[in-house]
């Protein structure tokens, strides 16, 4: 009605304006929206992506699966007696050393690791479970090479990647260590350069590691599966990091204590990403869960669980109280105390074998509870029979 009103010049130009915005919405109906890439890659699913890139990287020969064996690998650290004050690292004993710096502290050579022996396979992912100071960490540093070496800190073992030892003249240099690049190794603290972004963290982590073994593979294949391969390999940092669920933070800075940048879970996410990213075909995950959430830690743990089972990486994580959800998660899980395994396997015969060996674990006892607490003198006497006390880490529970 109110259009009848106007004079017919004003009438058509209102009707042509209003077919040109009607036309105009068909027209953005009917365009479809980009597709990402990314979310292209991932149509199929986490598991169904690795399941293709691993197909691609077998074809490249990159990273074999490799399996690691380890034989009577001991570690000791001479250390002063912790029953002395001065062993506290306090000010006022640091002022009472000015006045008795020429006293002899007496020191104690500590058992760290006591001759262990075990293998770490490749396609299953290992949880390492055990009180504070049972040598999770030394441990896994030596497979690593992340070992400290010095007078006051000897080693001594075989240690096997695909069953090549390591070299001999090459074990020892710079005080660490060496082993083969093929091990990746995740620490408990977070450690970025704070003014890089976190797409620029995983970019150059896999520039680093990943490229120059790729550019040297690819001149063995066809175009079309070279064309394949690259692409692949250009959104591997994206894909990471949508694996990780950091990509909507790819252009944050990482940050530190002074610079403002992504949260915690999302940093210990992206030191996850760092390493997986560099194609390790052996990774060592030490306490991944200090300053995170059980959500977080249980979606990391499923992340590396898919990647050891699809990509047949050799995948080993220790952490100290992981929920129920998160121990499930794992293939095989290793008990240590005191610098001994007691205990190495499935995770469905662990509690059997500890049954037979009189120790029972309550109905309403979570099993990872459980196996941290039956390794100390009181776990042994609290679920322990009276046939069962004489078992120890050093006899092997055995």
């Amino acid at each position: 009605a109110a259009l009848l009103g106007l004079p017919l010049k004003h009438q058509l130009e209102v009707l042509a304006n209003a077919k040109a915005a009607k036309d105009h919405e068909k027209g953005q109906e009917g365009e479809k929206a980009p597709v990402d890439p990314v979310d292209k890659l991932l149509a199929d699913g986490i598991k169904g992506l690795l399941e293709r890139v691993n197909e691609h990287m077998e074809l490249q020969r990159l990273h074999p699966s490799i399996m690691v064996t380890f034989e009577n690998m001991s570690y000791t650290a001479r250390t002063i007696e912790g029953s002395e004050p001065q062993a506290i690292a306090t000010w006022g004993n640091r002022i009472l050393h000015l006045f008795t710096f020429w006293r002899k502290h007496k020191s104690v050579d500590r058992q760290v690791l006591a001759n262990v022996t075990g293998s770490f396979r490749p396609g299953k992912s290992t949880l390492i479970l055990g009180p504070p100071q049972s040598g999770k960490s030394s441990l896994m540093k030596a497979i690593a090479g992340r070992l400290v070496l010095s007078k006051k800190c000897k080693f001594s073992g075989d240690i096997r990647y695909a069953g090549r030892a390591l070299d001999k003249k090459l074990q020892k240099k710079k005080g660490e260590l060496k082993v083969p690049k093929i091990v990746g190794y995740i620490p408990q603290l977070d450690i970025h350069i704070p003014t890089l972004t976190v797409r620029e963290t995983i970019n150059f982590a896999h520039e680093c590691v990943s490229k120059a073994p790729k550019k040297m593979a690819l001149g063995r294949y066809d175009p079309a599966t070279v064309t394949m391969l690259r692409h692949i390999d250009d959104l591997s940092s994206e894909v990471m990091m949508a694996l990780l669920g950091i990509r909507h933070v790819g252009d944050t800075l990482v940050g530190s204590e002074t610079l403002r940048g992504i949260s915690g879970g999302q940093r210990k996410r992206l030191t996850s990403g760092e390493i997986l990213a560099t194609r390790s075909a052996v990774v060592m995950a030490d306490e991944i869960s200090t300053g995170l959430d059980s959500a977080t830690t249980f979606d990391i743990c499923t992340t590396l669980r898919t990647f050891a089972n699809v990509m047949k990486r050799t995948i080993v994580v220790s952490l100290l109280q992981p929920t129920p959800e998160t121990y499930n998660t794992f293939d095989e899980v290793l008990v240590m105390a005191e610098g001994c395994i007691a205990y190495q396997g499935p995770l469905d015969e662990v509690l059997p074998y500890f049954e037979g060996l009189g120790f029972s674990c309550p109905k309403n006892k979570d099993t990872a509870e459980f196996l941290q607490e039956v390794t100390l003198p009181q776990g042994i006497a609290k679920y322990g029979a009276a046939s069962a006390m004489g078992h120890t880490p050093e006899a092997g529970y055995g």
